[in-house]
């Protein structure tokens, strides 16, 4: 079958000694984590802000969450929600589900309560893991959902002593209060009352959907729980394994990526611990932070997004570092990169004697994450690299599943085994991302852009879909529009993404008001209160612009293409300020 695939990047795996071929034992993700803590029961395993957990230490913690999820009734097949920051308890409770045969829907712990119980209700969770600090604003939510069980972890719990301490002297009274009010259950005491030694049974299949990723899909805007396999993730782990030159057991990345999304969570997690490294977990997402944390914990591996790199290039609390003496790899995704900013971060590392290059992927949700590379290259390229082994790349003319020539843009469709199960309870937008093509295989259409040229190298130019890329979280326009829309007063709302220095790209609503006395500055701080309370902070606009009317098309929708060509235009006339 995969005969049929042209394959024009084979001669850049041979130059790595590697084929297209990709070989992984038929394992669940617990399983897979397991077979690494037999092998280094004693190495470092996660390390949270000082305190060092070991790979036999995890693995029994994991083990008694379990053993307890079961006794509170967890099945195989049940969804167990984990709303959680980078913690030791996020990544325990990711492997107890997984271990137990349910399915781990990770939520972002700052999502606002409506989109919480969204979440919640489409996948009929009945479980949810939430830190205490946060859940007050969750449980009036709770009983309009299928959740039954909630389960409160606390920061402090896995800090060394002294943190410990002093973190719990403000929040332990808190924290008591909150769970008393809510008859939660509490994280420890679960572990503390589970059993480590109970006989291990796989439940379900390797191919059974283990995780769900929420994310706008390939042809909408509109936020989709993606479906992802046991094999997915194993896949990914086997080619961070074996793609990216010198990984070895004992070495460590860090994880200031989010867990909710498949970046942190099947790179930095799954596929560091797999392979017997230590995962660095950072719980806070800042710029500030991730260099701070690189000074102090001098991780052998790195993985961000643009803006991080950006602020490492820029601070000059970054250029005292001496990166030589133990960074190996930096990899940036979740957003295109600048070809500018793989020069300026090379030149940066030059300059203080460390050979290591920016290496940038493409990938998406649907794919777990990354499922191309970009190689070490002296000469820095625009390309995101060729697919990894296993992993099969096209670029079809955009509508259909007609292969364009080389050098031709067109839309990018990947196939292979990271390719997601589908989308939960979306058969029609699952009929079109995953197309079967002549050559028998199942086909991703992206909805991205890009062309391909005769070596293999992808080469990405923009989305065809709406999603905004805000510091590389995702913003669903439709969602912000709905929330706008709410709002007493408001006739008719369209979000666009401009372009910006720092986050890549910003909110900008444009609102039309019923009555166009109500378009004043007063009223424009409301609208943004309004979107506060309902929004993540990043999806809430950074700018409104009242207008008269919006461009409308036949049927009497907004036209975003005429929105956006109108906010190109307007920018191309402004001149640039000094």
């Amino acid at each position: 079958m995969s005969q049929k695939v042209k394959m024009p990047w084979l001669a850049q795996l041979q130059k790595l000694g590697l084929n297209n071929e990709l070989e992984f034992p038929s394992q669940t993700m617990y399983e897979k984590l397991r077979e690494a803590a037999t092998r280094y029961p004693d190495y470092t395993a996660i390390d949270f802000m000082g305190k060092r957990i070991r790979f036999s230490q995890l693995i029994e913690l994991i083990d008694r969450l379990a053993d307890s999820l079961v006794s509170q009734g967890v099945r195989a097949g049940d969804v167990v929600a984990i709303c959680l920051p980078n913690i030791p308890q996020n990544v325990v409770a990711f492997y107890a589900v997984n271990r137990v045969g349910a399915k781990a829907c990770m939520i972002h712990p700052l999502s606002s309560p409506p989109e919480v119980e969204t979440v919640l209700r489409e996948t009929g969770a009945r479980v949810l893991f939430s830190l205490d600090m946060l859940y007050p604003n969750l449980h009036p939510l709770i009983r309009s959902t299928e959740v039954r069980i909630v389960v409160l972890c606390r920061m402090g719990d896995y800090l060394p002593i002294v943190k410990s301490l002093g973190f719990a002297v403000q929040n332990v009274k808190k924290s008591k209060a909150v769970a008393r009010e809510v008859g939660a259950l509490d994280f420890t005491l679960l572990i503390k009352n589970g059993r480590a030694d109970t006989i291990y049974a796989r439940a379900g299949s390797p191919e059974d959907c283990a995780v769900i990723l929420y994310s706008g899909g390939t042809s909408s805007g509109t936020p989709k729980g993606i479906m992802l396999s046991h094999n997915n993730f194993n896949a990914l782990a086997k080619n961070i394994a074996t793609f990216v030159e010198g990984v070895q057991a004992g070495q460590s990345m860090l994880t200031i990526l989010p867990l909710f999304h498949g970046f942190g969570l099947g790179i930095c997690v799954h596929a560091i611990l797999s392979a017997g490294l230590t995962s660095i977990l950072v719980p806070q997402f800042s710029g500030k932070v991730f260099i701070d944390t690189i000074r102090k914990k001098k991780p052998n591996y790195i993985a961000g997004v643009p803006s991080m790199y950006e602020t490492l290039t820029r601070r000059k609390e970054a250029e005292k570092i001496d990166y030589k003496s133990f960074l190996l790899q930096a990899f940036c995704g979740g957003d295109s990169v600048p070809t500018e900013l793989k020069v300026r971060f090379n030149n940066f590392m030059e300059k203080r004697g460390c050979s290591v290059k920016l290496r940038e992927g493409y990938g998406l949700t649907e794919t777990v994450t990354a499922a191309t590379i970009s190689p070490a290259e002296k000469k820095v390229r625009s390309t995101v690299g060729f697919p990894f082994p296993g992993m099969y790349a096209k670029i079809v003319e955009v509508g259909t599943q007609k292969e364009v020539p080389y050098g031709t843009d067109g839309e990018i469709c990947l196939s292979g085994a990271q390719v997601m199960l589908g989308y939960l309870d979306a058969p029609e937008e699952t009929a079109k991302s995953l197309q079967t093509h002549a050559d028998g295989r199942v086909w991703l259409h992206t909805g991205d852009m890009g062309s391909m040229d005769e070596e293999g190298f992808i080469f990405f130019r923009q989305r065809i879909k709406r999603i905004i890329k805000c510091k590389a979280f995702p913003v669903y326009p439709s969602v912000v529009e709905d929330a706008i829309l709410s709002f007493e007063g408001v006739a008719r709302a369209a979000v666009l993404g401009v372009p910006d220095a720092y986050a890549g790209q910003k909110v900008k609503a444009y609102v039309v008001m019923d009555d166009p006395i109500k378009k004043t500055p007063e009223m424009e701080r409301a609208i943004l209160v309004h979107c506060e309370k309902l929004l993540n902070k990043w999806s809430v606009p950074s700018e409104i612009v009242f207008r008269d009317e919006l461009p409308l098309t036949k049927v009497g929708k907004v036209s975003i293409p005429a929105l956006e060509k109108e906010e190109l235009e307007s920018r191309e006339s402004t001149p640039a300020q000094e």
